[in-house]
């Protein structure tokens, strides 16, 4: 009788895990079937059909990972592209239209434009060679196509062949989630030149010096602060903790002096033969500081980067320890970055110094934690995708929210492939 028990249970067992690998299977082709159709009719619904179906048993694939990647990559570009154009702020009314007048009206060279960052006006004029860049959707859309290449050959060839293959799509879906939302509220300069920063950061930990080099030389073009950033991380083995809390102190320091007394930070970085920075300076005399709470609220992903980091130390340290120690300087980097960019919050804009790390490094923190901790950094991802799925882009707050953000086209259609038809019009 035993015997028969324990058959029976045996068998009710080998039953129970067939059902819910059928089951499994089952939803991943639902989600499949739906992201296809998805992708002809609603790139936002595609693009989180490609989160869910990296989560999947089909990126255990590196083809289809790989071209879910991909599908992704166009779909950002699509849902990015149609955003609202002219709200307050936006750099595509302040930086990127006026470089483009200015080239085809009134013959501005590109190097003489922005000054040493001189990368986008270059990009500008060999764009103005071969298309009609009249329309500032096509701008944006250019735009964005460049920011997105640059950043998935960081995340093909840099990051992700740093993770374990099994964990490879996890890892993507954390770096691309972040990563969709930020470029819904606006597209920087600096989100084209932070791929080659963190090109150059990955081969400076790899002691590949004169490549990091050549590589955050291109990055300064595009945005002079990614220098700024680059000496920061290299510095950061040297510094002791003493000389870090003092570099925080500096950075509140400044952002206070900043939006107290803006005019005479700048009379004084004049005086000092630094017009580059006293000219970052005028941009603050007339705007206005934000309030604490305000403050609080923009820099909630930093806040929350920094209390993951300290309570969750000993799971760092044991990642650190197994899988090697630099991963401890871009730990590290991600730690004080984000505290130096939490004293910055008061300055409105100037949030955006260490944007790398919510926006690019999201991924590398989590890992170590989902390693000891998958269940509930899985179950985060879902609740993440939901709510980003219904709620677009209300977790960042910049730009338009909701599904009334985007302009140029809904974010869903009638026909097939409709969001392409604006491009001929």
């Amino acid at each position: 009788m035993r015997i028969i028990a324990g058959v029976t249970y045996s068998m009710i067992e080998k039953n129970s895990q067939e059902i819910i690998k059928k089951s499994y299977l089952y939803v991943n082709a639902v989600i499949l079937v739906l992201t296809l159709v998805a992708t002809l009719l609603s790139p936002h619904l595609a693009f989180w059909g490609c989160m869910l179906l990296l989560l999947s048993g089909f990126s255990n694939v590196p083809i289809f990972r790989n071209l879910i990647l991909y599908i992704a990559m166009i779909m950002i570009l699509f849902t990015a592209s149609s955003r609202e154009i002219g709200n307050f702020g936006d750099d595509m009314v302040g930086t990127y239209m006026p470089i483009v007048y200015g080239q085809l009206y009134n013959n501005i060279s590109p190097l003489t434009q922005l000054g040493v960052e001189a990368g986008y006006p270059l990009y500008i004029d060999i764009l103005t060679n071969f298309i009609d860049l009249l329309n500032p959707r096509m701008v944006l859309f250019l735009s964005i196509a460049l920011t997105l290449l640059l950043y998935s050959f960081w995340l093909m060839y840099f990051l992700i062949p740093r993770i374990e293959e099994k964990n490879k799509s996890l890892v993507l879906v954390l770096s691309l989630s972040l990563f969709q939302i930020g470029l819904l509220s606006q597209v920087l300069r600096q989100e084209i030149a932070t791929p080659l920063l963190l090109m150059s950061v990955f081969s400076w930990m790899d002691a590949k010096k004169i490549k990091a080099i050549f590589l955050i030389t291109l990055a300064t073009l595009f945005h002079s602060t990614s220098l700024v950033i680059f000496l920061f991380f290299i510095s950061l083995p040297m510094m002791k903790k003493n000389l870090k809390i003092i570099l925080i102190v500096f950075f509140l320091i400044i952002a206070l002096a900043i939006s107290k007394t803006p005019t005479l930070v700048n009379a004084v970085l004049n005086s000092m033969h630094m017009p580059f920075l006293a000219y970052k300076i005028l941009y603050y005399e007339n705007a206005i500081s934000l309030p604490l709470l305000q403050s609080i609220i923009g820099a909630k992903f930093f806040i929350l980067i920094v209390l993951l980091i300290i309570f969750n130390r000993k799971i760092y340290e044991q990642y650190c320890k197994y899988y090697g120690e630099e991963n401890r300087l871009l730990l590290d980097f991600c730690l004080w970055g984000a505290l130096c960019n939490i004293a910055l919050f008061a300055l409105p804009n100037a949030g955006r110094l260490f944007l790398v790390i919510p926006s690019f490094l999201i991924g590398i923190i989590f890992y170590p934690i989902y390693l000891n901790k998958p269940v509930l950094i899985k179950s985060g991802l879902y609740i993440f995708i939901a709510v980003n799925l219904f709620f677009p882009q209300r977790l960042i707050g910049g730009g338009g929210g909701g599904f009334e953000l985007w302009s140029a086209y809904n974010w869903i259609g009638n026909d097939i492939l409709y969001y392409l038809d604006w491009i001929n019009s």
